[in-house]
């Protein structure tokens, strides 16, 4: 397992998710670690994790609001998930958590049992699940602007219109979305999610 303390770095986002985590119950954050874990196992590459439901629940118990909950969860899944990838043991864990992530010893402490009472399963999970041959190659998109009418309203509707190049070992095919506003937020958030990871590796 690796001993190396360069797998993380304390990036904005992971400083604000550090300063939420030491705020937080100890006992409800154990709660909060176990069920994130939990969705690891189902799909190590998770992102979402929390139903719209589980989320106003959750911020009631921590009374807080839907940007430090997003970023409290993301903050959790981005460690668990690159103590996964780096085969990361539960004290350099730890020790990584303090030293550099500044997170106080006591939900340290949370995420070292977490990780002790799981993480054998999650890295052979993470082991055996194979790696996806299908690449994305290139995109095309294009935005309009529908008009509709009524009573001498008139409404503009945008839809946005994307087709994916998928690069696969037996050749290539494309996947044409039509998303509306609704989607197109969705789609933006769940960037967002991603970028939010990619940034705790820079």
């Amino acid at each position: 397992m690796s001993t190396s303390k360069t797998w993380i770095k304390l990036s904005p986002n992971l400083k604000k998710g550090s300063i939420i985590i030491n705020k937080l119950d100890s006992k409800k954050f154990l709660l909060l670690l176990n069920k994130i874990v939990l969705e690891l196992k189902q799909d190590p590459n998770i992102i979402t994790v929390f139903s719209d439901e589980e989320k106003e629940k959750l911020k009631a118990n921590f009374s807080i609001g839907d940007t430090e909950l997003q970023v409290l969860v993301n903050s959790c899944i981005i460690i668990l998930s690159q103590a996964l990838h780096n085969f990361t043991n539960p004290e350099n864990l730890k020790k990584i958590l303090m030293e550099e992530l500044l997170i106080e010893e006591d939900k340290a402490h949370t995420f070292f049992t977490v990780w002790s009472n799981n993480a054998k399963t999650l890295i052979l999970k993470y082991k055996q699940k194979s790696v996806s041959s299908c690449q994305l190659e290139d995109v095309s998109w294009l935005v309009n602007i529908e008009i509709a009418s009524e009573n001498n309203l008139q409404t503009f509707i945008p839809k946005a219109f994307l087709q994916l190049k998928l690069k696969e070992e037996t050749g290539s095919s494309d996947i044409k979305l039509e998303l509306n506003e609704k989607d197109l937020y969705s789609m933006y958030n769940t960037l967002e999610n991603i970028q939010m990871a990619l940034d705790s590796l820079s």
